[in-house]
């Protein structure tokens, strides 16, 4: 089962590139990895602009939950934490993010992993995650150095409506060098 994730990006002018098109250490390696999973069936990917250049439309389709996966947990939260910082900077923002391709069930889990307890950021979380804002959380553990959170969504249109945002508080997560593993998997 194919997933495709489209995502559109928007900017005031054209005045500063979209973040895709830097040339930081960190975009530079997730092109290098993408076209690696291009050349290897993992996904296929496209990048189109609207005709003023203020509009980017990212489309990646992966050939299974598999390959979203390893994609996704290619974007450390370094990278998101830089992404943040420049589009927050040049005032861009994500208009449209929508995931297509799964008409069932389906879990997403996001392991947090801190390198010492009692980091304020580990409090932030839990405290966000256990607010369960959006009511797809299923399952949360929560220990001194992890925390695991369990969403259950039931297709692409429910995630794409309510999906888990962690943004809120990457700056902290980054800051106190906090990993993170995401995994999708069928119910």
């Amino acid at each position: 089962m194919a997933v495709t994730i489209t995502t559109v990006h928007t900017r005031p002018d054209t005045s500063a590139d979209f973040y895709y098109n830097t040339n930081t250490t960190l975009t530079q390696e997730l092109k290098t990895l993408r076209e690696q999973d291009e050349a290897n069936g993992v996904m296929t990917f496209s990048l189109t602009y609207s005709q003023d250049g203020l509009n980017e439309t990212a489309v990646s389709t992966y050939t299974d939950i598999s390959g979203l996966n390893t994609r996704l947990n290619r974007h450390s939260i370094a990278y998101i934490h830089e992404y943040q910082n420049y589009t927050n900077t040049h005032s861009h923002t994500t208009t449209s993010y929508v995931m297509t391709g799964i008409d069932s069930a389906f879990t997403c889990t996001t392991d947090y992993t801190f390198p010492t307890a009692g980091l304020s950021s580990h409090t932030s979380l839990s405290n966000l995650l256990t607010d369960n804002t959006n009511g797809k959380l299923a399952n949360l553990v929560v220990t001194d150095t992890n925390i695991t959170a369990i969403h259950r969504y039931d297709n692409s249109t429910d995630y794409s409506s309510n999906a888990w945002r962690d943004a809120f508080v990457i700056d902290s997560l980054y800051t106190d060098g906090v990993t993170r593993t995401t995994t999708f998997a069928m119910v």
